[in-house]
């Protein structure tokens, strides 16, 4: 029995100590393992493969939407995001803007994101562009890319029509607004026009882009010719100096153009200078232009208050007053003064015409009379209706010069119903068609033609002349030749004279 008593307390009292035993194990573990483990101060990132995650602001409204390979929720909430195959920026439950990167960061406190490689975002609002990183600003609105590729401009309600790109260094767009912003020197196009400008805001909803100076618009165009012949191409340049702006419409290519504006048209060596364009765009191709305006090429000058350029028609319609300006090849001036004028541009072809009262100055004189047409390549205009020349001799008279001095200095007026005045260096002349008549102080005469010689200082009356002068002279032929700067008169063919010799007077 007593062996067997030993056993049974020998037993007894191990169990306490196998107890032990086990308890320390299991603290051993338990410490190895938390070693190992994350502490409750540092829990372990949340990794989702493939996954999708709907982003929401404070009041609940769901404004991103992620569907990237991987994302990472870090401890302080933040989002580490690899291969974002599709990310959506929402605005009241609508899409503002798609983009899709190699990595992202999004913020959980400020919900800001910072997206990187290969980025790409597009716009319903036809936008689209590359770049390398991205920055979007929450509290903001906006998206700021320092350095953006190539730019693309679709209007999403004509999907067909041509898109417009832009080249530009940094980009700012505010989604919820369809704003834009591009703070630094651009070149773009759209179609066959081009775009140039040292910066330039945008409305996406309008499709408005604002240039700001110095900028321009150059616009090629084909002019239709005239029958059996080819369409000819035409360039219109349209631009602004510093401190100007070119509002170009992107759907219609028209553009509202302020402050120290040009237009011009290089194929015709022609340029309009003015305060206010607006271009219509390449289709109906016009210029409507006022404020400070001049329209000038090689030989002419026009100015007026307002004009509109037809530049299909190489055509310029002046609202008056109107003042056209020529110098010929010697450096002389003529002008032409009216209430309106019609001014052709065209190279080799330049003309004017107007109507309802016009004045034609020049060195000699001035030509009055209803309506004209003037042909500035051969440098002659036609004056139609109660037309009425005055001209004057270079050299007249003194003050205090005899009497035969003052003849041989008076000025001249003609009368008539049609006139061609030719106005080049070395050739000046007026030819009136009648019945004409002329008048002097001292003398006066009538005509069926007329024709003044301003270099020669001589006049020429045919067809029914008949000449009188305040001495009691007087003269009936159908040619007479008076000799303005001597104050003489040759008749020929004379049907009657009764004219008094110099020693009978």
């Amino acid at each position: 029995m007593r062996p067997r008593a030993w056993s049974l307390t020998f037993t007894a009292s191990l169990g306490p100590l196998l107890l032990a035993l086990v308890w320390f194990e299991t603290q051993h573990a338990a410490q190895e393992g938390a070693a190992d483990a994350p502490s409750a101060s540092h829990p372990a990132p949340a990794v989702f493969e493939n996954h999708l995650e709907r982003i929401r602001n404070r009041s609940g409204e769901v404004t991103w939407q992620i569907d990237a390979a991987r994302i990472e929720v870090l401890d302080s909430g933040d989002y580490l995001i690899q291969d974002l195959r599709h990310g959506q920026y929402l605005n009241h439950g609508l899409v503002e803007a798609h983009l899709r990167a190699d990595r992202a960061r999004f913020d959980a406190r400020t919900h800001d994101l910072n997206a990187a490689g290969h980025l790409v975002i597009v716009s319903p609002r036809g936008l689209r562009f590359e770049a390398d990183q991205a920055y979007w600003y929450e509290a903001e609105g906006k998206l700021v890319v320092p350095r953006v590729g190539r730019l693309e401009w679709r209007d999403p309600a004509h999907p067909k029509a041509p898109a417009g790109w832009l080249a530009t260094a940094r980009l700012f767009l505010w989604p919820r607004d369809g704003r834009l912003e591009l703070p630094d020197p651009l070149t773009g196009a759209q179609a066959r026009n081009r775009l140039e400008a040292a910066a330039a805001a945008g409305r996406l909803k309008e499709g408005r882009l604002q240039l700001k100076g110095p900028a321009s618009l150059s616009v090629e165009a084909d002019v239709p010719a005239a029958a059996g012949g080819a369409a000819q191409p035409k360039t219109v340049v349209i631009g602004v100096g510093a401190g100007g702006t070119i509002g170009y419409n992107q759907r219609t290519g028209g553009a509202l153009l302020e402050r120290e504006v040009a237009v011009a048209l290089p194929q015709d060596r022609a340029v309009v200078r003015c305060d206010k364009a607006v271009w219509s765009g390449a289709e109906q191709g016009t210029v409507e232009a006022s404020g400070n305006l001049f329209l000038s090429d090689p030989d002419n000058v026009v100015r007026a208050p307002g004009v509109t350029v037809d530049t299909g028609g190489r055509t310029a319609r002046f609202a008056g007053p109107v003042e056209l300006r020529h110098l010929d090849a010697g450096g002389q001036p003529t002008s032409l003064e009216a209430p309106g004028l019609t001014y052709t541009y065209a190279a080799g072809r330049r003309a004017a015409r107007a109507d309802g009262g016009v004045v034609v100055r020049f060195a000699e004189g001035t030509l009055r009379g209803r309506r004209v047409r003037v042909d500035l390549e051969a440098e002659n205009a036609v004056v139609e209706g109660a037309v009425r020349l005055g001209a004057r001799p270079r050299n007249p008279a003194p003050p205090g010069a005899d009497r035969v001095a003052k003849a041989r200095g008076e000025p001249v007026t003609v009368f008539c119903t049609r006139l061609r005045h030719r106005f080049a260096a070395g050739g000046r002349q007026s030819d009136a068609a009648g019945p004409v008549r002329f008048t002097q102080t001292h003398r006066h005469g009538s005509a069926d033609r007329l024709v003044l010689d301003h270099e020669r200082e001589e006049l020429m009356l045919a067809g029914r002349v008949r000449l009188a002068d305040d001495e009691g002279e007087r003269a009936a032929c159908q040619r007479l030749l008076y000799d303005w700067r001597n104050d003489t008169v040759t008749i020929e063919t004379p049907a009657w004279a009764a004219l008094w010799l110099d020693e009978e007077r």
